[in-house]
């Protein structure tokens, strides 16, 4: 009897967060190197998400598309892919998959990435799998093109 109630409050609570300006978050970018290592121990290809601070386009990808699967992955006891949100603007210390010490915005910049929204599907050593998904179609088809690239990606590390 009380299934029902939880499934729909479950089901509400994106409208709930986006009501009350909590935002469902992806993990921020820390150490690029560590979740390389994840990334080779599970081989889940890596989802970088490049946004930056009051993009609305940045928080529709990541509240719609990207949240929703990295909260899917959370409870797989050996994800499919692993994700990193990293604000080209930040100045937050940032540890790049060589190892180096550098900051959010440097390795946004380094790798060239300008404009966000920008995901970036890598493998552990940070090169690209797929073609970089950049902005937010309108038309209704950034699900598909999305889940193509995590698709062509999964792919790619299973050839490998």
């Amino acid at each position: 009897m009380l299934r029902r109630p939880l499934l729909i409050g479950g089901a509400l609570l994106p409208w709930i967060a986006a009501a009350t300006g909590a935002e469902p978050l992806l993990p921020e970018a820390d150490d690029l190197r560590a979740l390389g290592a994840r990334s080779v121990r599970f081989e889940a290809p890596v989802v970088l998400l490049f946004s930056t601070t009051g993009c609305h386009f940045c928080s529709e990808v990541r509240r719609n598309y990207l949240a929703p699967r990295w909260a899917e992955e959370r409870r797989r006891p050996v994800p499919k892919w692993l994700f990193a949100d990293i604000d080209i603007a930040s100045t937050r210390p940032l540890i790049d998959f060589e190892e180096r010490s550098t900051t959010q915005a440097a390795y946004a910049s380094r790798i060239g990435i300008g404009i966000v929204p920008v995901v970036l599907v890598v493998d552990a050593r940070g090169r690209p799998l797929a073609e970089p998904l950049v902005g937010l179609d309108s038309a209704g088809f950034y699900d598909g093109l999305l889940q193509s690239r995590l698709d062509a990606a999964r792919r790619q590390i299973a050839r490998r």
